[in-house]
């Protein structure tokens, strides 16, 4: 499967192969983004409607996700047989091969879980409207409901790997008054209080508890490094790929030579064909064997070398 954009966001053109695992590396402000949110709205998109409504609920969800920063008149994208043009106001809703797309935007979410459950709750009893990042409301929803068509993978062991690099496990409470997830390790501790690191992890914990993670959704890591030290990045990346060999299609973007690093020897070790990508100067180009990003992303380090020997 394919995914081409043109003139979305920071994006003038990329050109994307999505099947197994893509990886997407380069600096800050580059769009590597932009990729995942567009999937992410085309996806929902087609769920949500029926008929002619779809460039609709396309623009109201990149709405929801940046306020439609990311599109303009000239936006185009490309799913397969999906296909939309914002400048001739057509959205074709073709086939598409997947049921479903999860973002992992930041495991932020987790403080925001009492206030996404407030209006959860308020929406059931209320009809109103609240602004809110629809990225974030979707995986609340997941990390606090159970899939209607839960997995039937086996993760068994990846849970107990994930108890074991957090040294302690995570809980969820059902109960009316008590929907939230906590970490148990010597003593029970609310998951606003846990290090991001570990809430990190808690979310791929959470997906598998609840069934999210099968064969026909898209997993979507954006930039899951950013709050790891480099330790847990190769632990994070060996869990990636971990998912990757049971037949889960996921797309990443990283700006840690750590994390690229890990997943090029860990997909080798596999035999996992690993798509790679750099976005530089508003492109996403191939990058084999991550050449490119590696050697743009640990500049800085070089820098510092040169700083200390003058």
């Amino acid at each position: 499967m394919r995914f081409y954009l043109k003139n979305v966001g920071m994006i003038k053109e990329a050109d994307v192969k999505l099947d197994g695992l893509t990886v997407i590396a380069g600096e800050n402000d580059t769009g590597k983004s932009t990729i995942g949110k567009s999937l992410f709205a085309l996806a929902k998109a087609r769920l949500f409607v029926k008929g002619n409504n779809y460039l609709n609920k396309i623009e109201w969800l990149f709405d929801k996700i940046s306020k439609k920063q990311l599109i303009n008149e000239n936006s185009f994208l490309k799913l397969d047989s999906i296909e939309v043009d914002f400048n001739k106001k057509i959205a074709k809703r073709g086939n598409f091969k997947f049921l479903d797309v999860i973002f992992i935007e930041t495991p932020f979410i987790f403080n925001l879980y009492k206030t996404l459950s407030g209006i959860s709750k308020a929406n059931s009893i209320i009809d109103f409207d609240i602004e809110y990042n629809y990225l974030w409301w979707d995986l609340y929803i997941k990390l606090s409901h159970k899939a209607k068509t839960f997995s039937k993978i086996d993760f068994s062991d990846l849970i107990k790997y994930i108890e074991k690099i957090v040294n302690g496990k995570f809980v969820k409470y059902d109960e009316i008054d008590k929907d939230k997830w906590v970490f148990v390790k010597d003593k029970e501790l609310e998951m606003d209080n846990v290090a991001m690191g570990i809430k990190q992890f808690a979310i791929l914990y959470a997906l598998i508890k609840n069934g999210y993670l099968t064969k026909d959704r898209i997993l979507v890591f954006d930039e899951p490094e950013v709050h790891l030290h480099p330790k847990w990045q190769i632990e994070y990346a060996k869990l990636i790929i971990e998912l990757v060999k049971r037949g889960i299609k996921v797309l990443i973007t990283s700006h840690s030579p750590y994390m690229l690093e890990a997943l090029d020897i860990f997909a080798k070790k596999e035999k996992i064909i690993c798509n790679s990508y750099f976005a530089y100067e508003g492109y996403i180009k191939e990058d084999k064997n991550f050449q490119k990003s590696i050697t743009k992303l640990v500049e800085p380090m070089k820098e510092l070398k040169r700083l200390r020997y003058e």
